[in-house]
């Protein structure tokens, strides 16, 4: 019973791990099997599970590049007054209408301090943008809101059963590197954004003469000049947006590695528990103290068969209760599991008390009478009980009766009759007593009467005969005839 309690047990944390289990549990005691051994189906089920999981977190907290580029965007805006059209027109300053280099090179220069210089030969390391610095603190703010809710929407999985805590980690993988893609993906537009606006910033100065009144492109009016120049502060815009998109997507990967952290801190507790159920250590021990007359280990293996059939729908039957009534309400898995302490002895006595009352509820329902009777009549299960059960005293003679008892539902089935032509003649005169019992127990009561007093005297000094001549030397009645023990 207490193998078959610490197995069920063993099965619910592997249950909690969510994990692949062993195809032959009673020969491997590993709780994760390589994965080139599982079945093809349920890796392919969850993999689409944790890829609409996965998907549906980065929906919920829009990361995706047009969601954080529009955040950002709304940001930026908000921080030029609402209105980035009416801020720009700031950069043109006195020279609105004087259509000359030296305008367009004062304008650009003023969109620069706003959005940030580029790297050149000239200045290699510029200065921050001073829209930059006045985003930064509350791009730190939605980046920490953002990964809290991240960090709380993975480890939440681990409470989903088709999940647990496997499910849950490849979850947070697949989240860190929908992240890295992402932060690739902004950082390619950033770099298109900036390819754009140094084209257009070089056909607008192109567009004027130099002091030598000449012009490398088309000329143009000053308000064509003024709508290009808009134009690019507004590339100029969304490429310091993907910056900072980018940015964030790349901070948000550690709330993400915080999260699998603190599912790998969650393994272990789990596989500290398992260690509590070594089945495997406890089958061993139980196997090397019985002894090679033991009588009942055919039985034992039988019983113990039928205990290992139903152990899939026990640990499932005992895991959707003891979520119900055990995790649910400390709070989840990882909440119960982390707690130590008395909180934590409290759970493997709530575990393992739960699994032994399903393991005695499954052995109650067991036909033990109808496993003793099953097999060929020599190797039947019932008479190596009755060669077990056989008085130190059955060979003096007399005469024997059995008793069997019962659970009620095997008395029906069984008649003495029946009983009697499966344990044979040899052993009873009499036809054997059944007795129907409530219990689920099978009791082999072997009754000796009317033996011999001299040939049990004998049995019970194993027929020596220097004890019978020293019992001679205490007689005290010499009112009583004595007569010899032995010859």
């Amino acid at each position: 019973v207490e193998v078959a309690v610490k197995r069920i047990c063993r099965g619910i944390v592997e249950r909690w791990l969510g994990a692949p289990r062993s195809l032959d549990q009673k020969k491997s005691v590993r709780l994760i099997r390589a994965s080139a051994v599982s079945e093809t189906e349920p890796e392919e089920n969850m993999r689409a599970l944790v890829e609409v999981k996965a998907g549906a977190i980065v929906q919920d907290l829009h990361l995706e590049v047009d969601s954080l580029m529009q955040i950002v965007q709304q940001m930026a805006a908000e921080e030029m007054g609402g209105k980035p059209d009416v801020f720009f027109r700031q950069f043109l300053a006195d020279g609105a209408q004087v259509a000359s280099r030296a305008a367009i090179e004062r304008w650009i220069a003023s969109a620069n301090e706003v959005f940030g210089r580029r790297p050149d030969d000239i200045v290699t390391n510029p200065p921050p943008a001073k829209l930059l610095l006045a985003l930064e603190p509350r791009v730190s703010r939605i980046i920490q809101q953002v990964g809290n809710a991240l960090q709380k929407s993975i480890v939440a999985w681990v409470d989903e059963p088709a999940l647990r805590v496997y499910g849950t980690q490849r979850i947070a993988k697949a989240v860190q590197l929908h992240l890295r893609l992402l932060c690739d993906r902004l950082r390619d537009a950033r770099s298109k954004l900036t390819g754009e606006s140094q084209a257009l910033e070089a056909v607008l100065v192109a567009s004027v003469p130099d002091p030598s009144s000449k012009s490398k492109g088309a000329r143009r009016s000053p308000a064509e000049l003024q709508t290009m120049f808009f134009q690019d502060c507004k590339l100029r815009l969304f490429e310091l947006g993907a910056q900072i998109a980018a940015s964030m997507a790349n901070a948000l990967q550690s709330h993400a590695v915080a999260a699998h952290d603190t599912l790998v801190d969650l393994t272990r507790e789990l596989h500290h528990l398992a260690v509590q159920f070594a089945t495997a250590e406890l089958a061993e021990e139980e196997e090397e103290q019985a002894a090679p007359s033991d009588n009942l280990a055919p039985l034992r293996l039988m019983v113990d068969e039928q205990l290992r059939q139903a152990d899939e729908p026990i640990t499932m039957q005992l895991d959707q209760e003891l979520s119900a009534s055990l995790l649910a309400p400390t709070g989840g898995l990882r909440q119960a599991i982390s707690a130590g302490g008395p909180q934590r002895e409290a759970l493997v006595a709530q575990l393992h008390g739960a699994a032994r009352n399903s393991v005695l509820a499954r052995l109650g329902s067991i036909d033990i009478a109808g496993s003793a009777l099953t097999g060929s009549a020599e190797e039947q299960p019932i008479r190596r009980c009755l060669a077990g059960a056989r008085p130190l005293l059955a060979p003096c003679g007399g005469k024997r009766r059995l008793y069997c008892i019962l659970p009620a539902e095997s008395a029906q089935k069984m008649t003495p009759e029946s009983l009697a032509s499966q344990i044979g003649p040899a052993e009873f005169q009499k036809t054997p007593t059944v007795v129907p019992d409530a219990s689920g127990d099978v009791v082999l009561l072997y009754e000796t009467g009317e033996l011999s007093l001299k040939h049990a005297a004998a049995s019970l000094i194993d027929s020596r005969v220097d004890l019978t001549e020293v019992a001679t030397r205490v007689h005290t009645r010499a009112d009583v005839v004595w007569t010899p023990l032995l010859g």
